[in-house]
């Protein structure tokens, strides 16, 4: 990387920002904030190319600022000393229901947020006060706490909390090197970080992440795990580049025409109710876990109940029901080739020639490619996330084709639809021969 000139990264920053700021008032949309009150998602139109592209420097060349002036010490002691505090106050944040004891209209006193929520003022102090630098809440002045649009997201959107404790609480990532001197490099799903960090894997040392989050628990709390993790994929699919349009145009429904679609592994049915919504020729059948069939009842609108409907399957066996199409959404990315060749093997039975299987996934860019810097970083931070939690992984477009090829010759890559988000749709064709 060569010498940077600031006040030219500053003037191309500036530039960047004036192309947003005229976008936001020539279409009369709201002003950026992080008030208690602001947008939840930033009001750029994830279809726009031209000011996606002018967000994406704007935040490229911002980091870059940052870093050249902290320098490398500096920035090396914020990763290493800060990072664990920001990740340990907001999982206390949401565990001691912080945010929700706080008015969303007006602040309050850090004393009786302590009362309501059971801790000592010191504590809470201390916890919300770190927090703050991170533009979650805010102190309008001494010793009262008010809320910041990233903390009244909990409170706005209480399935967020869902996804926040599943991720500091069953992604265990501290437990990574211990699992690589004890297993090494290994496909597994039953040999990883996850597996070392509960008791559950001692008494069940053949189950995996999905068999843990299913079964753990006593009594009415067995299968809690599961049941929030559900909810955190049907908040993040909500807040994640307009989901509903990415579900929409990654792939042509529409030249389905009349069809039905098995979802596969498809949770509590969120994708298939909104491709659904919008393509009433469609017919959807949502293959998961059972359990999961309640949580699926309780959000199928009453206007699509004819639509769509609810099958148990465990897709490590074959597939017994016929469809024209089979829709594994951020399925294969949870599993190792090896058990990701079996997942598809298992479509086999069903298929014929013709049939279609599509598959919504992050296919990993080559080195340079021009896609923003932001969304790169959580393309390897979810990599590395499938590597703890089951040996899993993100695949290349070439590591995709490899895989179908292994799976059976029979599969053919015609189309990888590529959306402005993180994933893309590859549209697999069954073939003759």
């Amino acid at each position: 990387m060569s010498t940077q000139d600031l006040t030219k990264l500053a003037a191309e920053l500036s530039a960047h920002a004036k192309v947003l700021q005229d976008h936001l008032e020539a279409n009369k949309l709201s002003g950026l904030s992080l008030d208690k009150d602001a947008l939840i998602d930033a009001p750029f139109d994830p279809a726009n190319l031209e000011i996606q592209g002018a967000r994406a420097a704007l935040i490229k060349t911002s980091k870059l600022i940052h870093d050249l002036a902290l320098g490398p010490k500096e920035i090396m002691l914020e990763r290493s000393t800060n990072t664990k505090f920001d990740q340990m106050t907001l999982h206390a944040v949401v565990r001691f229901g912080i945010a929700e004891a706080i008015p969303l209209d007006k602040p309050i006193t850090f004393e009786a947020v302590a009362k309501k929520v059971g801790l000592s003022t010191d504590r809470v102090t201390r916890l919300l006060r770190h927090s703050m630098t991170n533009n979650l809440f805010e102190e309008p002045r001494a010793g009262y706490v008010g809320h910041t649009a990233l903390s009244s997201i909990i409170v706005r959107e209480p399935l967020s909390r869902s996804w926040i404790l599943h991720n500091f609480e069953e992604i265990a990532t501290t437990k990574f090197l211990e699992a690589y001197d004890k297993y090494g490099e290994t496909d597994e799903p039953t040999e990883t970080a996850t597996s070392l960090a509960f008791d559950y894997f001692t008494k069940h040392p053949k189950d995996n992440l999905w068999t843990f989050l299913e079964n753990d628990g006593e009594g009415e709390q067995k299968g809690y795990r599961m049941r929030r993790f559900a909810e955190a994929m049907v908040w993040v699919s909500g807040h994640k580049n307009d989901q509903d349009m990415i579900l929409a145009t990654g792939f042509g429904w529409a030249s389905l025409g009349e069809a039905t679609v098995a979802d596969v592994g498809g949770s509590v049915g969120h994708c298939s109710i909104a491709i659904a919504k919008k393509f009433p020729s469609l017919k959807f059948i949502v293959q998961d876990f059972g359990a999961l069939e309640p949580a699926f009842q309780a959000a199928l609108p009453t206007e699509i109940k004819d639509q769509v409907s609810f099958q148990p399957h465990d897709f490590f066996t074959p597939q017994t029901t016929k469809a024209d199409v089979y829709f594994l959404r951020h399925v294969l990315h949870d599993y190792s080739d090896p058990y990701a060749i079996k997942i598809l093997r298992n479509l086999l039975p069903t298929l014929v020639p013709g049939n279609r299987i599509i598959l919504c996934e992050i296919v990993l860019p080559p080195p340079g490619a021009p896609l923003p810097p932001s969304v790169v970083r959580v393309m390897h931070s979810i990599d590395l996330q499938m590597m703890v939690v089951q040996n899993a992984k993100e695949r290349s477009e070439e590591q995709w084709i490899d895989l179908l090829a292994r799976a059976d010759s029979r599969f053919k890559l015609v189309n990888i639809g590529r959306v402005p988000a993180l994933q893309s749709f590859l549209e697999i064709k069954f073939d003759s021969a």
